[in-house]
Protein backbone atom coordinates (compact mmCIF):
# COMPACT_ATOMS: atom_id res chain seq x y z
CA UNK A 1 0.00 0.00 0.00
CA UNK A 2 1.38 3.39 -0.95
CA UNK A 3 2.33 5.72 1.88
CA UNK A 4 -0.09 8.57 2.57
CA UNK A 5 1.00 12.18 2.31
CA UNK A 6 0.88 12.47 6.12
CA UNK A 7 3.19 9.49 6.51
CA UNK A 8 5.51 10.89 3.89
CA UNK A 9 5.85 13.99 6.06
CA UNK A 10 6.49 11.84 9.13
CA UNK A 11 3.08 12.76 10.71
CA UNK A 12 -0.09 10.94 11.47
CA UNK A 13 -3.18 13.13 11.38
CA UNK A 14 -5.09 11.84 14.37
CA UNK A 15 -6.61 14.36 16.71
CA UNK A 16 -9.52 14.03 19.15
CA UNK A 17 -12.27 16.59 19.31
CA UNK A 18 -14.72 16.55 22.20
CA UNK A 19 -18.03 17.27 20.48
CA UNK A 20 -20.58 16.16 23.05
CA UNK A 21 -20.51 15.45 26.77
CA UNK A 22 -23.45 15.01 29.13
CA UNK A 23 -23.54 14.20 32.84
CA UNK A 24 -26.96 13.94 34.46
CA UNK A 25 -28.12 13.78 38.08
CA UNK A 26 -28.08 9.95 38.09
CA UNK A 27 -24.43 9.86 36.97
CA UNK A 28 -24.84 9.04 33.31
CA UNK A 29 -21.72 10.24 31.50
CA UNK A 30 -21.92 10.34 27.70
CA UNK A 31 -18.85 11.49 25.77
CA UNK A 32 -18.27 11.64 22.02
CA UNK A 33 -14.78 11.99 20.54
CA UNK A 34 -14.32 12.83 16.88
CA UNK A 35 -11.08 11.40 15.47
CA UNK A 36 -9.44 12.15 12.16
CA UNK A 37 -6.98 9.51 10.88
CA UNK A 38 -6.33 6.89 8.21
CA UNK A 39 -7.72 3.68 9.68
CA UNK A 40 -5.80 1.52 7.16
CA UNK A 41 -2.35 3.07 7.62
CA UNK A 42 0.45 1.87 9.86
CA UNK A 43 1.42 4.40 12.50
CA UNK A 44 3.03 4.56 15.89
CA UNK A 45 0.88 4.78 19.00
CA UNK A 46 -0.46 8.26 19.59
CA UNK A 47 -1.64 9.53 22.98
CA UNK A 48 -4.26 12.25 22.76
CA UNK A 49 -5.51 14.12 25.83
CA UNK A 50 -9.28 14.25 26.42
CA UNK A 51 -10.00 17.67 27.93
CA UNK A 52 -12.67 18.63 30.46
CA UNK A 53 -13.63 15.14 31.65
CA UNK A 54 -15.73 15.69 34.82
CA UNK A 55 -14.28 12.63 36.57
CA UNK A 56 -11.12 11.85 38.50
CA UNK A 57 -8.07 10.86 36.50
CA UNK A 58 -5.99 12.09 33.59
CA UNK A 59 -8.14 11.00 30.68
CA UNK A 60 -6.53 10.18 27.33
CA UNK A 61 -7.35 8.33 24.13
CA UNK A 62 -4.48 6.16 22.92
CA UNK A 63 -4.63 5.06 19.27
CA UNK A 64 -2.43 2.27 17.91
CA UNK A 65 -2.28 -0.61 15.43
CA UNK A 66 -1.78 -4.25 16.44
CA UNK A 67 -2.20 -7.81 15.22
CA UNK A 68 -3.97 -10.71 16.88
CA UNK A 69 -3.51 -14.07 15.19
CA UNK A 70 -2.38 -12.21 12.05
CA UNK A 71 -5.57 -10.09 11.92
CA UNK A 72 -4.97 -6.31 12.03
CA UNK A 73 -6.66 -4.33 14.78
CA UNK A 74 -7.05 -0.65 15.58
CA UNK A 75 -6.74 -0.20 19.36
CA UNK A 76 -8.63 2.73 20.91
CA UNK A 77 -7.69 2.77 24.56
CA UNK A 78 -9.67 5.10 26.89
CA UNK A 79 -7.19 5.69 29.67
CA UNK A 80 -7.87 7.37 33.04
CA UNK A 81 -4.61 6.48 34.76
CA UNK A 82 -3.97 4.94 38.14
CA UNK A 83 -6.88 5.40 40.54
CA UNK A 84 -8.11 3.50 43.63
CA UNK A 85 -10.51 0.63 43.03
CA UNK A 86 -14.10 1.88 42.75
CA UNK A 87 -13.29 5.57 43.15
CA UNK A 88 -15.36 6.49 40.06
CA UNK A 89 -18.27 4.30 41.13
CA UNK A 90 -19.07 1.02 42.83
CA UNK A 91 -21.54 -0.32 40.28
CA UNK A 92 -20.84 1.26 36.89
CA UNK A 93 -21.89 -0.05 33.47
CA UNK A 94 -19.54 0.98 30.63
CA UNK A 95 -20.14 0.83 26.87
CA UNK A 96 -18.58 2.20 23.70
CA UNK A 97 -19.44 2.45 19.99
CA UNK A 98 -17.16 3.28 17.08
CA UNK A 99 -18.55 4.88 13.90
CA UNK A 100 -17.38 6.14 10.57
CA UNK A 101 -19.07 9.50 10.02
CA UNK A 102 -19.52 12.08 7.30
CA UNK A 103 -21.54 15.26 7.07
CA UNK A 104 -24.83 13.36 6.67
CA UNK A 105 -24.54 9.69 7.64
CA UNK A 106 -22.73 7.39 10.05
CA UNK A 107 -21.86 3.70 9.91
CA UNK A 108 -21.32 1.67 13.05
CA UNK A 109 -18.12 -0.36 12.88
CA UNK A 110 -17.81 -1.91 16.36
CA UNK A 111 -19.25 -1.81 19.87
CA UNK A 112 -18.76 -3.45 23.27
CA UNK A 113 -19.95 -3.11 26.84
CA UNK A 114 -19.09 -4.24 30.36
CA UNK A 115 -21.59 -5.30 33.01
CA UNK A 116 -21.85 -3.13 36.14
CA UNK A 117 -18.77 -3.43 38.34
CA UNK A 118 -16.49 -1.13 40.33
CA UNK A 119 -14.63 1.44 38.22
CA UNK A 120 -11.72 1.05 38.23
CA UNK A 121 -12.10 -2.69 38.73
CA UNK A 122 -9.42 -4.50 40.70
CA UNK A 123 -7.13 -7.25 39.44
CA UNK A 124 -4.43 -9.34 41.08
CA UNK A 125 -1.82 -6.85 39.95
CA UNK A 126 -3.81 -3.71 40.79
CA UNK A 127 -6.71 -1.65 39.42
CA UNK A 128 -7.37 -1.32 35.70
CA UNK A 129 -6.26 1.98 34.25
CA UNK A 130 -8.81 2.27 31.44
CA UNK A 131 -10.93 0.56 28.80
CA UNK A 132 -9.79 -1.02 25.56
CA UNK A 133 -11.91 -0.53 22.43
CA UNK A 134 -10.47 -2.93 19.87
CA UNK A 135 -11.68 -2.67 16.24
CA UNK A 136 -10.77 -5.58 13.95
CA UNK A 137 -10.12 -5.44 10.23
CA UNK A 138 -13.06 -7.81 9.77
CA UNK A 139 -15.39 -5.34 11.50
CA UNK A 140 -14.08 -2.54 9.29
CA UNK A 141 -14.69 -4.63 6.15
CA UNK A 142 -18.20 -5.57 7.35
CA UNK A 143 -19.07 -1.89 7.83
CA UNK A 144 -17.86 -1.13 4.31
CA UNK A 145 -20.03 -3.89 2.88
CA UNK A 146 -23.12 -2.84 4.88
CA UNK A 147 -22.74 0.70 3.59
CA UNK A 148 -22.82 -0.50 -0.01
CA UNK A 149 -19.41 1.07 -0.53
CA UNK A 150 -20.43 4.53 0.75
CA UNK A 151 -17.88 4.04 3.55
CA UNK A 152 -14.48 3.33 1.98
CA UNK A 153 -11.87 2.79 4.74
CA UNK A 154 -9.04 3.54 2.31
CA UNK A 155 -10.17 7.11 1.70
CA UNK A 156 -12.35 7.80 4.74
CA UNK A 157 -10.79 9.87 7.54
CA UNK A 158 -13.54 10.90 9.98
CA UNK A 159 -14.58 8.67 12.91
CA UNK A 160 -16.48 8.98 16.18
CA UNK A 161 -15.91 7.10 19.43
CA UNK A 162 -18.92 7.26 21.78
CA UNK A 163 -18.10 6.33 25.37
CA UNK A 164 -20.72 6.00 28.12
CA UNK A 165 -20.63 5.29 31.85
CA UNK A 166 -23.78 4.78 33.89
CA UNK A 167 -24.07 4.20 37.64
CA UNK A 168 -26.46 1.27 37.91
CA UNK A 169 -29.18 1.77 40.51
CA UNK A 170 -28.90 -0.49 43.54
CA UNK A 171 -32.22 0.53 45.08
CA UNK A 172 -35.16 2.81 44.30
CA UNK A 173 -34.70 6.40 45.40
CA UNK A 174 -36.38 7.70 48.52
CA UNK A 175 -38.35 10.08 46.30
CA UNK A 176 -39.64 7.18 44.20
CA UNK A 177 -40.67 5.30 47.34
CA UNK A 178 -42.54 8.33 48.66
CA UNK A 179 -44.34 8.78 45.33
CA UNK A 180 -45.27 5.08 45.25
CA UNK A 181 -46.68 5.30 48.76
CA UNK A 182 -48.86 8.23 47.82
CA UNK A 183 -50.41 6.60 44.76
CA UNK A 184 -50.34 2.95 45.90
CA UNK A 185 -54.10 2.50 45.33
CA UNK A 186 -54.30 4.56 42.15
CA UNK A 187 -54.99 1.60 39.84
CA UNK A 188 -57.24 -0.44 42.12
CA UNK A 189 -60.44 1.41 41.32
CA UNK A 190 -62.10 2.10 37.96
CA UNK A 191 -62.83 5.63 39.07
CA UNK A 192 -60.04 6.77 41.42
CA UNK A 193 -60.91 10.44 41.17
CA UNK A 194 -63.62 10.72 43.80
CA UNK A 195 -63.05 14.37 44.79
CA UNK A 196 -63.86 17.37 42.64
CA UNK A 197 -62.19 20.71 43.41
CA UNK A 198 -64.56 23.21 41.84
CA UNK A 199 -63.65 26.87 41.21
CA UNK A 200 -66.96 28.56 40.30
CA UNK A 201 -65.62 32.08 39.84
CA UNK A 202 -62.68 31.74 37.46
CA UNK A 203 -64.78 31.70 34.27
CA UNK A 204 -68.40 31.51 33.10
CA UNK A 205 -69.13 27.88 34.08
CA UNK A 206 -66.22 27.47 36.47
CA UNK A 207 -63.27 25.09 36.25
CA UNK A 208 -62.55 21.79 37.97
CA UNK A 209 -59.73 19.54 39.14
CA UNK A 210 -60.14 15.85 40.00
CA UNK A 211 -58.14 13.88 42.56
CA UNK A 212 -58.39 10.85 44.83
CA UNK A 213 -59.67 11.56 48.33
CA UNK A 214 -57.29 9.04 49.94
CA UNK A 215 -54.36 10.76 48.27
CA UNK A 216 -55.44 14.16 49.57
CA UNK A 217 -56.01 12.83 53.08
CA UNK A 218 -52.57 11.21 53.12
CA UNK A 219 -50.84 14.38 51.95
CA UNK A 220 -52.54 16.84 54.29
CA UNK A 221 -54.29 16.64 57.67
CA UNK A 222 -56.32 19.64 56.53
CA UNK A 223 -57.77 17.66 53.63
CA UNK A 224 -58.36 14.65 55.86
CA UNK A 225 -60.47 16.80 58.18
CA UNK A 226 -62.12 18.66 55.32
CA UNK A 227 -63.26 15.51 53.52
CA UNK A 228 -64.93 14.18 56.65
CA UNK A 229 -66.70 17.45 57.49
CA UNK A 230 -69.62 19.53 56.29
CA UNK A 231 -67.32 21.64 54.14
CA UNK A 232 -67.75 19.12 51.30
CA UNK A 233 -70.94 18.12 49.55
CA UNK A 234 -71.75 14.63 48.32
CA UNK A 235 -72.73 14.77 44.66
CA UNK A 236 -74.33 12.08 42.51
CA UNK A 237 -74.45 12.44 38.72
CA UNK A 238 -76.90 10.27 36.78
CA UNK A 239 -76.02 8.55 33.51
CA UNK A 240 -75.08 11.09 30.79
CA UNK A 241 -76.04 14.09 32.87
CA UNK A 242 -73.67 17.00 32.11
CA UNK A 243 -71.70 18.36 35.00
CA UNK A 244 -72.56 22.05 35.45
CA UNK A 245 -72.50 24.41 38.35
CA UNK A 246 -73.50 22.59 41.52
CA UNK A 247 -76.74 23.53 43.21
CA UNK A 248 -76.91 23.79 46.96
CA UNK A 249 -73.15 24.38 47.17
CA UNK A 250 -71.59 23.61 50.52
CA UNK A 251 -69.61 26.19 52.48
CA UNK A 252 -66.48 27.08 50.54
CA UNK A 253 -63.36 25.30 51.73
CA UNK A 254 -61.26 28.47 51.84
CA UNK A 255 -63.90 30.84 53.24
CA UNK A 256 -61.60 31.88 56.10
CA UNK A 257 -58.50 31.89 53.93
CA UNK A 258 -56.33 34.99 54.47
CA UNK A 259 -56.58 37.01 51.29
CA UNK A 260 -54.26 39.53 49.66
CA UNK A 261 -53.23 40.88 46.28
CA UNK A 262 -50.49 39.39 44.07
CA UNK A 263 -52.40 36.13 43.77
CA UNK A 264 -52.53 33.92 40.69
CA UNK A 265 -55.64 35.55 39.22
CA UNK A 266 -53.42 36.88 36.42
CA UNK A 267 -52.09 33.37 35.86
CA UNK A 268 -55.64 31.98 35.79
CA UNK A 269 -56.55 34.40 33.03
CA UNK A 270 -53.54 33.40 30.94
CA UNK A 271 -53.94 29.66 31.54
CA UNK A 272 -57.70 29.49 30.96
CA UNK A 273 -57.41 31.61 27.82
CA UNK A 274 -54.93 29.11 26.40
CA UNK A 275 -56.74 26.08 27.88
CA UNK A 276 -60.50 26.73 28.01
CA UNK A 277 -62.00 24.49 30.72
CA UNK A 278 -64.23 21.60 29.76
CA UNK A 279 -66.39 20.35 32.62
CA UNK A 280 -66.83 16.63 33.13
CA UNK A 281 -69.64 14.82 31.33
CA UNK A 282 -70.43 11.42 32.83
CA UNK A 283 -70.71 8.65 30.22
CA UNK A 284 -70.74 5.56 32.46
CA UNK A 285 -73.54 3.06 32.95
CA UNK A 286 -73.68 3.74 36.68
CA UNK A 287 -74.16 6.97 38.52
CA UNK A 288 -71.02 8.87 39.49
CA UNK A 289 -70.58 9.80 43.15
CA UNK A 290 -67.94 12.13 44.47
CA UNK A 291 -67.22 14.72 47.12
CA UNK A 292 -67.01 18.32 46.01
CA UNK A 293 -64.79 20.98 47.53
CA UNK A 294 -65.67 24.52 46.43
CA UNK A 295 -62.75 26.95 46.06
CA UNK A 296 -63.43 30.69 45.94
CA UNK A 297 -60.37 32.50 47.33
CA UNK A 298 -57.55 30.44 45.85
CA UNK A 299 -56.70 30.67 42.16
CA UNK A 300 -57.34 27.63 39.99
CA UNK A 301 -53.71 27.54 38.79
CA UNK A 302 -52.42 27.70 42.38
CA UNK A 303 -54.37 24.60 43.34
CA UNK A 304 -53.31 22.85 40.12
CA UNK A 305 -49.63 23.57 40.80
CA UNK A 306 -49.85 22.47 44.44
CA UNK A 307 -51.58 19.20 43.51
CA UNK A 308 -48.77 18.56 41.00
CA UNK A 309 -46.25 19.29 43.75
CA UNK A 310 -47.93 16.75 46.02
CA UNK A 311 -47.54 14.15 43.25
CA UNK A 312 -44.01 14.92 42.12
CA UNK A 313 -42.28 17.33 44.50
CA UNK A 314 -41.89 19.89 41.66
CA UNK A 315 -43.28 23.39 41.37
CA UNK A 316 -42.36 26.39 39.22
CA UNK A 317 -42.63 29.92 40.60
CA UNK A 318 -43.72 33.07 38.81
CA UNK A 319 -41.88 36.36 39.39
CA UNK A 320 -42.99 38.73 42.12
CA UNK A 321 -44.97 41.73 40.95
CA UNK A 322 -42.32 43.97 42.54
CA UNK A 323 -39.67 42.41 40.26
CA UNK A 324 -41.46 43.52 37.08
CA UNK A 325 -42.67 46.67 35.39
CA UNK A 326 -44.00 49.09 36.49
CA UNK A 327 -42.80 48.68 40.11
CA UNK A 328 -39.25 47.73 39.10
CA UNK A 329 -37.79 50.32 36.69
CA UNK A 330 -34.82 48.04 35.91
CA UNK A 331 -37.11 45.36 34.46
CA UNK A 332 -38.01 45.40 30.77
CA UNK A 333 -41.17 43.28 31.06
CA UNK A 334 -44.47 43.30 32.88
CA UNK A 335 -45.37 40.34 35.06
CA UNK A 336 -47.88 39.12 32.46
CA UNK A 337 -45.19 39.11 29.78
CA UNK A 338 -42.76 37.20 31.99
CA UNK A 339 -45.50 34.73 32.92
CA UNK A 340 -46.18 34.08 29.26
CA UNK A 341 -42.48 33.41 28.64
CA UNK A 342 -42.05 31.08 31.62
CA UNK A 343 -45.22 29.14 30.82
CA UNK A 344 -43.65 27.97 27.56
CA UNK A 345 -40.77 26.31 29.44
CA UNK A 346 -42.49 24.66 32.40
CA UNK A 347 -44.56 21.44 32.62
CA UNK A 348 -47.00 23.18 35.00
CA UNK A 349 -47.88 26.86 34.83
CA UNK A 350 -45.63 28.86 37.21
CA UNK A 351 -47.48 30.32 40.18
CA UNK A 352 -46.95 33.12 42.64
CA UNK A 353 -44.76 32.10 45.59
CA UNK A 354 -47.09 34.18 47.78
CA UNK A 355 -50.17 32.31 46.62
CA UNK A 356 -48.42 28.97 46.89
CA UNK A 357 -47.16 29.84 50.39
CA UNK A 358 -50.64 30.89 51.48
CA UNK A 359 -52.13 27.59 50.27
CA UNK A 360 -49.24 25.58 51.71
CA UNK A 361 -49.82 27.29 55.05
CA UNK A 362 -53.52 26.42 54.91
CA UNK A 363 -52.75 22.78 54.04
CA UNK A 364 -49.86 22.59 56.53
CA UNK A 365 -47.31 21.62 53.86
CA UNK A 366 -43.98 22.48 55.51
CA UNK A 367 -41.75 21.49 52.59
CA UNK A 368 -43.66 23.66 50.13
CA UNK A 369 -43.56 26.60 52.54
CA UNK A 370 -39.77 26.24 52.69
CA UNK A 371 -39.52 26.29 48.89
CA UNK A 372 -41.69 29.40 48.67
CA UNK A 373 -39.57 31.19 51.27
CA UNK A 374 -36.38 30.18 49.47
CA UNK A 375 -37.75 31.63 46.23
CA UNK A 376 -38.69 34.84 48.06
CA UNK A 377 -35.16 35.25 49.47
CA UNK A 378 -33.64 34.76 46.01
CA UNK A 379 -36.00 37.32 44.48
CA UNK A 380 -35.51 40.22 46.93
CA UNK A 381 -33.45 43.24 45.89
CA UNK A 382 -32.60 46.42 47.75
CA UNK A 383 -34.48 48.51 45.18
CA UNK A 384 -37.80 46.70 45.59
CA UNK A 385 -37.78 45.05 49.02
CA UNK A 386 -39.91 47.82 50.57
CA UNK A 387 -42.80 46.75 48.34
CA UNK A 388 -42.60 43.27 49.82
CA UNK A 389 -41.99 44.42 53.41
CA UNK A 390 -45.32 46.27 53.59
CA UNK A 391 -47.29 43.82 51.47
CA UNK A 392 -50.36 42.14 52.95
CA UNK A 393 -48.47 38.83 52.97
CA UNK A 394 -46.05 40.26 55.55
CA UNK A 395 -49.00 41.21 57.71
CA UNK A 396 -50.61 37.79 57.38
CA UNK A 397 -47.64 35.44 57.83
CA UNK A 398 -44.82 35.68 60.36
CA UNK A 399 -42.41 33.48 58.39
CA UNK A 400 -42.90 35.54 55.23
CA UNK A 401 -42.34 38.79 57.15
CA UNK A 402 -39.25 37.43 58.95
CA UNK A 403 -37.57 36.47 55.66
CA UNK A 404 -38.02 40.00 54.31
CA UNK A 405 -36.99 41.69 57.57
CA UNK A 406 -33.84 39.56 57.56
CA UNK A 407 -32.94 40.82 54.09
CA UNK A 408 -33.56 44.45 55.08
CA UNK A 409 -31.39 44.09 58.19
CA UNK A 410 -28.53 42.58 56.18
CA UNK A 411 -28.72 45.41 53.62
CA UNK A 412 -29.90 48.21 55.91
CA UNK A 413 -28.05 51.26 54.59
CA UNK A 414 -28.58 50.32 50.92
CA UNK A 415 -32.33 49.77 51.45
CA UNK A 416 -32.79 53.02 53.40
CA UNK A 417 -31.24 54.97 50.52
CA UNK A 418 -33.63 53.67 47.84
CA UNK A 419 -36.52 55.58 46.34
CA UNK A 420 -38.77 52.58 47.06
CA UNK A 421 -38.09 52.84 50.80
CA UNK A 422 -38.56 56.61 50.86
CA UNK A 423 -41.91 56.28 49.06
CA UNK A 424 -43.01 53.58 51.49
CA UNK A 425 -41.97 55.73 54.46
CA UNK A 426 -44.02 58.63 53.12
CA UNK A 427 -47.05 56.33 52.92
CA UNK A 428 -46.39 55.25 56.52
CA UNK A 429 -46.43 58.86 57.65
CA UNK A 430 -49.79 59.31 55.91
CA UNK A 431 -51.07 56.11 57.60
CA UNK A 432 -51.82 54.53 54.21
CA UNK A 433 -50.45 51.04 54.98
CA UNK A 434 -52.86 48.96 57.09
CA UNK A 435 -51.16 46.55 59.47
CA UNK A 436 -47.77 48.26 59.25
CA UNK A 437 -47.26 48.58 63.02
CA UNK A 438 -46.13 44.97 63.75
CA UNK A 439 -43.83 45.13 60.71
CA UNK A 440 -42.16 48.32 61.98
CA UNK A 441 -41.83 46.89 65.48
CA UNK A 442 -40.11 43.79 64.13
CA UNK A 443 -37.87 45.93 61.94
CA UNK A 444 -36.82 48.17 64.84
CA UNK A 445 -36.20 45.11 67.01
CA UNK A 446 -33.75 43.76 64.41
CA UNK A 447 -32.20 47.09 63.40
CA UNK A 448 -28.37 46.82 63.38
CA UNK A 449 -26.56 48.79 66.06
CA UNK A 450 -25.27 52.09 64.69
CA UNK A 451 -27.32 51.84 61.47
CA UNK A 452 -28.98 54.89 60.02
CA UNK A 453 -32.48 55.54 61.35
Amino acid sequence: MAATAAEANGKVRSRPKLVKQIVDHAFHLSTELHLEFDITASFKERTLAIPHMPLRGDWECCISRSKRQDEPFVELYIHHGELPVGCIGSHVAVSWEFFAVDAVKSWQIAEDDWDPEPVPAGTRTGPYTGFNAAVSQGEIDDARNRSGGAFDPVTHRHYCLRFEMRQAATRPSDEAKELAERIADLNLSPMPYDVRLFSPNVCHDGAELWVEGDFLAQCSDYFETLLSSDFTENVRVSHKRPRTRASGVATTADADHKDFADSDDETDELFLTQNPPSLHVHEGECGLEYKQIVITKTAFTTYRAVLAFLRTGYIAFAPLTSACQPLNPSSNLTRAARLSELAQKEPIFPVSPKSAFRLAHLLDLDRLQELCLANLRQSLTTDTVAHELFHEASVCFDAWRDAIVGFVVENWDAVMATKCWKDAYARLERDEIPGATPILLKLMEKKPAGAKA
